[in-house]
């Protein structure tokens, strides 16, 4: 179904695409699947290698003379002179690998699972160490976070990101953290503390991807699918607020992913096939100083439909991705990275809404190409250059209703520079120049709102050049070697609204002892509008002011507890000027206040989990609120007070492993309609109604169990991992909206997933 009551609120939601496949077909795949789970296998001794480069978080440089140990094993090795490393003849299973050195903090990485006559890469950033006092013990560091961040930051590998149910779609693993939610369950998008989904920043291997998602709209808003390939993934860091000033142009969060590179020593190939993608990943030596890493997957959906009743919206979409590197020394690292995905789907007219005249046809390109080059210009800092080209296209047509055919792309140059003066003082600067081009044409009948009230037809067709300019600097500081400040300020100008802005952000964090930590982040952050909107509205950018105090206490090392309270004040936000027009001003304004508890626990003696509890209030005044009992404020359409989520994992061996996960959240608020007071128009004959309180009623509350079992199969020189998922295992109907008839006589309840089995097979050879 496509909600079209704007063109600023274009939602998909992908119905019954896997929802109503026939009992016999899935009682076939649940059979196979557990075959290949539990099925019985010879398993042959096999052994793998585990290399990398172990270097300073901050400055880059190698380290050598770090001491690579294999926890619970006499496995390990020594870094050379270039920070490199090598473990040989490691028999296959799943290990915990400690990187140490005198000054800096012990790093551990879990869940590292060597493959069959294949060497892994598996690098490691050392911290260097604050505590210095005579007496107190470093911890080893268990939950690394992102560079610069003091508060809210999160990081995981690929092994970590496939131990959650949803880890095969990133943007359904992180919603899984305190104070993140997602739209609903057909969706990919996120909410980060009641922020909107459009506000969240989104970087692959340094380089500023708009829209993450399959079938998603210009900036990051919609979307059904990830385009993330998790088996391409090396690391994700996330932020949930309160970001340093290297990140700019968004309110809510930033999502930083690195690519894996492609194997030095030899071809490997992994065949991935799941119950709605199936694709392949390949990669190797160019020479001992290069590599290659190629990708490509596409839905099956459509072969599905041949066999089983699918449903009425069948998306199809293909991804190709593509990255080489080159490494003439340890000081220079030359990477180009590439991708392109094509959708395609087709919505029925009676999918659109009572006012849509035919289908809407779906086709949407997006397409990246980079370069970049990573120096280390002295022993003390680094340069970083990144040049990207971006191109994202969407063709909508809806017959005599609606279309929209527009291309947005852009050409950016991006500049990081970090220098270290003394072992107190860090210093990072950086800027980036973006070369923007759209062409825009939008079709838009005249149409009536459900309360009786006509917005006139619009047809925009325009081109339109133009740049953006940022940059930042910002500096780690520690006068005393329990306490850091870290301060910054980013500068910001759009050429399309002639608007300039300043960011100032800082940081602080004193070490109560070696196992707590108390933290505070102040920022304000600004976020310009989409070039669409300001085609036909003068708009300047959001403004939000973050606040956030937090406590962390390692009950062990590889147990944490976290504890976060923040507010976000709003002010600029985009609203519409009246019920009768579709131009907007920046009249809204709005508050969002919470708490986050995560309780962490990393894979340590087969048990591995966290729990998280999020509350929040998110209220919005504008003149959306003038009929509502607040006096002109609202609740939010994210406003979801409380959400709790536990994921709990067992290992039963190395190779078996399962993974729950249960979450409850809040109903979210809707505007009900009065179905005593509608009117039919004698003319058309179509049936009219009354709006109560903007947002002044919730659907019911959401809850669902999730299951996830995977096994690995060990065989001479490869390997097969199948796990088996069933999401919403009670079949919990949790209610995605509500849609009446013409004559708003009877409400349908429209579900969010259902009881799904989902399954899959990969093959690593």
């Amino acid at each position: 179904m496509l909600n079209n009551s704007s063109k600023y609120d274009i939602e998909i939601y992908v119905e019954g695409t896997v929802l109503s496949i026939k009992k016999g077909v899935i009682v076939k795949r649940i059979v196979f699947l557990l075959f290949l789970l539990f099925g019985s296998f010879t398993y042959a001794t096999e052994v793998g290698k585990i290399a990398g480069v172990v270097v300073d978080r901050t400055t880059r440089q190698p380290l050598p003379g770090v001491n690579v140990s294999i926890l619970g094993t006499e496995m390990g090795a020594a870094t050379d002179i270039i920070g490199r490393y090598l473990i040989e003849n490691i028999p296959i299973g799943e290990y915990s690998i400690q990187a140490n050195m005198m000054g800096y903090k012990p790093l551990v990485k879990i869940r590292i699972y060597p493959i069959p006559n294949r060497t892994i890469s598996i690098d490691f950033e050392l911290e260097q160490t604050i505590l210095e006092m005579k007496g107190i013990t470093v911890t080893p560091e268990y939950f690394p976070k992102e560079k610069d961040a003091v508060v809210s930051s999160h990081k995981f590998s690929f092994h970590e990101a496939r131990g959650n149910p949803e880890g095969y779609n990133v943007q359904r693993m992180l919603a899984s953290l305190p104070g993140v939610g997602s739209v609903e369950d057909y969706s990919a998008q996120l909410i980060v503390r009641g922020g909107d989904p459009d506000e969240n920043l989104c970087l692959i291997d340094n380089v500023e991807i708009g829209s993450p998602v399959h079938f998603g709209w210009f900036g990051g808003e919609g979307g059904s699918i990830s385009i993330i390939n998790t088996d391409l993934v090396k690391s994700i860091g996330f932020s949930s607020g309160g970001f340093p000033a290297k990140y700019g142009d968004k309110l809510s969060s930033f999502m930083d992913i690195h690519l894996k590179e492609g194997n030095r020593d030899k071809l490997e190939v992994n065949f991935d096939f799941n119950m709605s993608r199936m694709g392949f990943d390949l990669g190797g030596p160019v020479t001992q100083k290069a590599s290659y890493l190629f990708s490509y997957g596409r839905s099956y959906l459509e072969l599905l439909d041949k066999i089983s009743d699918i449903g009425n919206v069948i998306p199809k979409y293909d991804e190709i991705w593509g990255k080489i590197v080159y490494e003439p020394s340890y000081r220079d690292k030359f990477s180009t990275l590439g991708f392109m995905t094509i959708d395609r789907m087709t919505v029925p007219k009676s999918e659109m809404g009572r006012d849509a005249k035919g289908d809407l046809i779906w086709n949407g390109e997006e397409g990246v190409v980079s370069l970049s080059w990573r120096t280390l210009v002295s022993d003390r800092g680094f340069s970083s250059l990144a040049i990207s080209g971006i191109s994202h296209s969407l063709d909508l047509d809806c017959e005599n209703t609606f279309g929209v055919n527009s291309t947005q792309s852009q050409i950016t140059i991006r500049e990081n520079f970090t220098y270290r003066f003394s072992s107190k003082i860090d210093f990072e600067a950086g800027g980036s120049y973006k070369y923007l081009n759209f062409d825009w044409y939008s079709f838009f009948a005249p149409e009536t709102t459900s309360t009786g009230i006509p917005i006139p037809g619009e047809t925009i067709s325009e081109m339109k050049n133009s740049y953006k300019v940022g940059s930042y600097i910002q500096t780690s500081f520690s006068p005393f070697p329990i306490f850091q400040i870290k301060p910054g300020v980013r500068y910001d100008y759009f050429d399309l609204n002639t608007e300039s802005v300043v960011s100032p952000r800082i940081g602080f964090k004193l070490s109560l002892s070696e196992i707590t930590f108390l933290s505070f982040s102040y920022g304000e952050f600004y976020q310009f509008p989409s070039y669409e909107n300001l085609l036909s509205n003068n708009l300047k950018s959001k403004h939000a002011v973050h606040y956030v105090v937090g406590i962390e206490h390692l009950i062990t090392p590889n147990t944490k507890l976290t504890i976060e309270g923040y507010t976000k004040k709003l002010n600029n936000l985009i609203t519409a000027v009246s019920d009768s027009t579709r131009y907007l001003d920046n009249s809204g304004e709005g508050y969002i206040d919470g708490v986050d508890i995560l309780l962490h626990k990393k894979l340590a003696e087969k048990v591995f989990g966290s729990v998280s509890y999020s509350y929040s209030m998110s209220e919005r005044k504008d003149r959306w609120g003038e009929r509502d009992y607040f006096n002109g404020e609202y609740y939010s359409d994210w406003d979801q007070r409380n959400i709790f989520t536990i994921i709990g994992g067992y290992q039963f061996s190395d190779n078996l492993e399962l993974t729950i996960k249960w979450r409850y959240a809040s109903g979210r608020p809707y505007t009900p309609v009065d179905t005593t007071d509608k009117w039919q128009d004698p003319v058309t004959g179509k049936w009219y109604i009354e709006e109560g309180p903007i947002n002044s009623a919730r659907y019911p509350a959401y809850h669902r169990l999730d299951f996830q079992i995977a096994q690995r199969h060990i065989f001479k020189g490869w390997s097969i991992v199948t796990y088996f998922n069933i999401q919403n295992v009670y079949n919990r109907k949790n209610i995605l909206e509500y849609s009446w008839n013409d004559d708003f006589t009877e409400r349908e309840e429209l579900y969010q997933f259902l009881f799904m089995p989902v399954g899959g097979v990969t093959i690593e050879f």
